[in-house]
């Protein structure tokens, strides 16, 4: 195995282990200082904008790995493909949005959240301007590392000092989405030595359209069996179950 390989397994391997460190530290925290009901609140909003922000982004994800790792050498070949991809993925992110907001009219109990689906909602628009797939694709595994280890502890400590009782809930997601927004914004600052980004009107849909819809098939799938347990239990009984 070549050197970069070697670190970028290391680099990935801590980046995963991250991901299981921060919520065992932060999620007794939150269940202590929320309660159940608030908590419950929160996971059911997350579900519901769950749903819309998975066909914002389809399959595009894996797609934009695949087809970017295959030109990464070649910064115009790269713009190009990354301006396509990022310019279907923001028609889909509109198109969700209002698909949302029709919903959330429609729907009474859904109604009824309508603030904390609004913050959560950001996540739809900040997943589509980060393009986070350009570092993976570019094997920029250390980036995404150090900027994922640095929000992370923010996230906590800013957590700490704001979420200090049970109503402080809307704070809460307001202090996870700000993450997701920092992060947006250096992978804004940083993409520009790999590749330009543009907007392009006019998208060749026939030529992305069915390999990103066979993955927007498979991550489907996925996201229904984590996910409709927690909106089932919402509607149905309330968000102090769904918390418990």
């Amino acid at each position: 195995m070549k050197n970069k390989d070697i670190k970028n397994i290391i680099y990935n391997s801590i980046k995963t282990c991250l991901s299981i460190i921060f919520p065992i530290i932060a999620f007794p925290y939150i269940s202590q200082v929320l309660q159940a009901e608030n908590v419950g609140k929160l996971n059911f909003s997350q579900s519901i904008v769950s749903y819309f922000a998975l066909l914002a982004s389809l399959g595009i994800s894996t797609y934009a790995i695949r087809e970017c790792s295959r030109v990464r050498n070649n910064r115009k070949e790269l713009s190009n493909i990354a301006s396509e991809i990022f310019s279907i993925n923001l028609y889909t992110s509109i198109f969700a949005l209002l698909l949302l907001i029709i919903v959330m009219i429609l729907y009474k109990k859904i109604y009824s959240y309508w603030l904390l689906i609004l913050i959560y909602s950001f996540n739809i628009f900040s997943t589509t301007f980060s393009m986070d797939w350009i570092n993976i694709a570019v094997e920029n595994f250390k980036f995404i590392t150090v900027r994922s280890f640095i929000f992370q502890i923010l996230s906590i400590i800013a957590m700490v000092i704001f979420v200090r009782s049970k109503e402080d809930y809307v704070e809460y997601a307001i202090i996870s989405i700000a993450s997701n927004f920092l992060l947006c914004i250096s992978n804004i600052v940083y993409r520009k030595r790999f590749c330009d980004i543009r907007f392009i009107i006019k998208v060749d849909w026939r030529k992305h359209i069915k390999p990103v819809f066979f993955l927007f098939v498979t991550v489907l799938s996925q996201n229904i069996f984590n996910n409709c347990d927690i909106t089932m239990i919402g509607l149905s009984l309330g968000d102090y179950h769904v918390g418990l």
